[in-house]
């Protein structure tokens, strides 16, 4: 999804329940899988796919945004 790195870290920081002032994880607001912010900014600035591991009590398969 395209998104604006400054509005996706406003959304991030508006939907916790901590003060930080940079973000460290959200949800996505498409999709609502759980993401780190700092595999975000890796992602902008590497052009490297996303791949988010789910744990076991998920789906087995790895999701790659």
């Amino acid at each position: 999804m395209p998104y604006h790195i400054i509005c996706l870290s406003k959304y991030f920081l508006s939907n916790s329940e901590q003060y930080y002032i940079i973000p460290i994880d959200g949800s996505c607001p498409s999709c609502k899988i759980n993401l780190l912010w700092g595999e975000i900014i890796q992602n902008k600035y590497t052009n490297q796919p996303i791949t988010i591991t789910t744990y076991p009590n998920e789906s087995d398969d790895d999701i790659i945004l």
